[in-house]
């Protein structure tokens, strides 16, 4: 029975080949339009969970007013983070930070253009990352400190232990790792 209904079907998406190529060609992008659309519902749902608190993280957006257009960015005046957490009740940490930029950051004689951002010691109470060496409590206390991530470590120091180490950035500030 199912063989015989699945000739007839077959039979008739044949003869009309037109309707046939409109009604597949549609549920195609139907279907891949409904795929896209799942997996960026998942990416937005999954975004900076990996972080312990991340349901009480939040970012402040200014929208900049240049010449009749409206820029928005998640970049505020630094002192602003000082503001906030004096004046809104609840607030138990404010950061700092700058955009990502393109900077050298040299060792020794190797040179290496990364990016990379400067922020306050409270960037890692607000964002909790894993640390596999040094102390999270007192990794950005000293002036001109500095985390690496592991990739930016092995490709500096190689199997040397980073910890203490002197780094230069843009040849002229001093880093201590």
């Amino acid at each position: 029975m199912f063989k015989l209904n699945f000739k007839i079907a077959l039979r008739n998406l044949w003869k009309n080949k037109g309707f046939t190529l409109i009604n597949v060609g549609g549920l195609a992008i139907g279907l891949a339009s409904c795929m896209i659309l799942l997996l960026y519902v998942a990416y937005e749902w999954g975004y900076d969970k990996q972080f312990t608190d991340y349901g009480n993280t939040y970012v402040i957006y200014k929208n900049d007013h240049v010449s009749d257009r409206v820029y928005t960015n998640a970049w505020t005046p630094g002192v602003m983070a000082a503001e906030i957490r004096e004046k809104i009740s609840g607030v138990k940490y404010a950061s700092r930070s700058t955009y990502p930029s393109s900077m050298l950051i040299t060792y020794k004689r190797n040179s290496y253009k990364r990016q990379a951002v400067h922020t306050d010691p409270d960037f890692l109470k607000i964002l909790d990352y894993k640390f596999l060496k040094g102390d999270r409590n007192t990794a950005l206390k000293g002036v001109n400190s500095v985390i690496l991530t592991e990739t930016l470590a092995k490709t500096l120091f190689g199997d040397e232990d980073p910890i203490g180490k002197e780094l230069k950035l843009d040849n002229k500030e001093p880093l201590r790792v």
